[in-house]
């Protein structure tokens, strides 16, 4: 529920979801998905459409295997340190010397949690033997429960929508993933940017000048560096050192094929 996920404050939504898992799927890499229901304030109707978008992630092929856990509070959690916060209110137990840690709280606007287990466990299990996936969801219940508000596409479409474009993410921290460049004469002028990934070697011919600032700016990339290099530090050292249009550059060759072999863009 992309509601609850802003109030837990997760960072992501689930269009990224369905986006990321996809993608780790295509790179042979099974998902396991720790689900989660009965966090404060969720509603009936918020529970049946999570297990809807659950059930669109196995249809496309996201996600290989799951379990759901019941929402606890623990107090040390900020729901623990700020009931109040999340619509909710403290009821025990009283604190005592040892292993305080697992509270009672009371859930005035959430649903009633405790009868969606059974079906949500049944459910899920089908799923991942692929079984029951064109159901109704309300197949999985002994009682009356809403229809879902999301569309049969909501995934899918989440999965094949365009991504931000690089220069809408300034805001964003720059990762390589590869080996550091390097440089390979040709002329005065001219040079060979050489870089080595995991699984691909890839080279640009290009100025002198842009190919030497690029080798200073890749170590600050690597994911153990101590300096943190956003997209907008990256566009005023370029105007600065280089004076040169770095929308341009976002649309270049260079920095095409470079997102797609491991320079990654991630909200910091």
């Amino acid at each position: 529920s992309n509601r609850l996920l802003k109030l837990m404050e997760k960072g992501v939504s689930i269009e990224q979801v369905a986006k990321v898992t996809q993608g780790f799927t295509e790179a042979g890499i099974m998902v396991h998905a720790y689900l989660m229901y009965g966090f404060p304030t969720e509603t009936e109707q918020e529970t049946i459409d999570s297990l809807e978008v659950v059930r669109q992630l196995f249809i496309n092929g996201c996600i290989q295997s799951g379990f759901w856990h019941r929402f606890s509070m623990t107090a040390h959690s900020p729901i623990g340190k700020q009931p109040e916060k999340y619509g909710v209110t403290l009821v025990g137990p009283e604190k005592g010397t040892f292993a305080y840690n697992d509270l009672e709280h009371d859930d005035p606007t959430g649903a009633d949690h405790g009868q969606y287990t059974e079906g949500l466990n049944k459910a899920l299990f089908n799923y991942m033997h692929g079984i029951g996936l064109e159901l109704p969801l309300s197949t999985w219940f002994s009682f009356e429960t809403p229809t879902t508000v999301h569309g049969n596409d909501l995934v899918e479409e989440a999965i094949y929508s365009p991504d931000k474009p690089d220069r809408l993410c300034l805001d964003y921290r720059l990762f390589w993933i590869g080996g550091l460049p390097e440089i390979e004469t040709v002329d005065e002028n001219w040079v060979y940017l050489t870089f080595h990934t995991n699984t691909n070697t890839i080279s640009f011919e290009m100025e002198r000048v842009v190919a030497e600032w690029l080798e200073g700016i890749f170590p600050s990339l690597f994911i153990n560096s101590n300096t943190v290099t956003t997209l907008k530090m990256l566009k005023e050292d370029y105007q600065t050192q280089l004076e040169g249009d770095f929308d341009e550059f976002l649309y270049s060759d260079f920095w095409v094929q470079l997102r797609a072999e491991g320079l990654l863009l991630i909200r910091y």
